[in-house]
C-alpha cells in the first residue's frame, strides 16, 4: 500500500480541491480564539476529520508544515539563481523579497503565528554561499548573523504593514543599503 502524503507541497497546492480545503483550514486556524482540535475544526469547515489529517498530521503542525514548505521552495529557487557566479548579494536578497511577495499568503500565516524567524532560516539555509557572494570570510560569521537579524527586522516591519506592495520599495531600498554596506558597517562595530 503506498504511503500517504501529508503536508504542503507545490503539487498539492495546485490542486483546486486541496487548495480550497486548505484555505478553509487556515481561515479557521487563524481566526479561532479557542483551543482548536481536529473535531472542532472539521465541524467549522464542514469536512471530515480524516480530511484535516490528509492535510496536516495535527493542528499544531500547520505552521511547521508551511515553514518547511517555504524554506524548501526558497532553497530550490536560490539553487537555480546562485549557480550563476556573477550574481551579487543584493540580487539574491532582491529574489528573496520577490519570493516573499509571490508567497504572501504563506508568509502572512507564518508572521501571524509569530514565525518571522523563517526569514533568518531562509538566509541561513544558504549561509556559506551568501557569505561568499557578500565577500565575507568564514571568520566573519558574526557579521552575517547581525545582517540576518537586520534583514529579519525589515521583513517584520513590512509584514506588520500587510506586505504592502508600495512599502516594498522602501523595504528593497533598506535591504540594498544594508547589503551593500554590510561588511563596512558591521566589521567596524566588531
Amino acid at each position: 500500500m503506498p504511503r500517504r502524503v501529508v503536508g504542503i507541497s507545490e503539487k498539492r497546492l495546485n490542486n483546486k480541491r486541496f487548495r480550497k480545503t486548505e484555505e478553509a483550514i487556515l481561515r479557521v486556524f487563524l481566526n479561532e480564539n479557542i483551543n482548536l482540535n481536529v473535531t472542532v475544526m472539521a465541524k467549522r469547515i464542514g469536512v471530515s476529520r480524516s480530511t484535516i489529517y490528509h492535510h496536516h498530521r495535527a493542528i499544531n503542525s500547520i505552521v511547521v508544515d508551511y515553514k518547511r514548505y517555504i524554506i524548501k521552495k526558497y532553497s530550490r529557487l536560490l539553487n537555480k539563481k546562485i549557480r550563476n557566479k556573477k550574481v551579487k548579494m543584493d540580487g539574491v536578497v532582491l529574489q528573496m523579497v520577490l519570493f516573499v511577495l509571490q508567497n504572501k499568503n504563506v508568509f502572512e500565516i507564518l508572521f501571524k503565528s509569530g514565525e518571522e524567524s523563517v526569514i533568518r532560516e531562509m538566509l541561513n539555509k544558504k549561509k556559506k554561499t551568501l557569505m561568499r557572494h557578500a565577500g565575507l570570510r568564514e571568520n566573519e560569521n558574526k557579521v552575517f548573523m547581525i545582517y540576518c537579524g537586520e534583514v529579519m527586522e525589515l521583513f517584520r516591519e513590512w509584514g506588520s504593514n500587510d506586505f504592502n506592495e508600495v512599502e516594498m520599495n522602501v523595504l528593497l531600498e533598506n535591504i540594498v543599503y544594508l547589503t551593500n554596506t554590510m561588511k563596512k558597517r558591521l566589521v567596524e562595530i566588531n
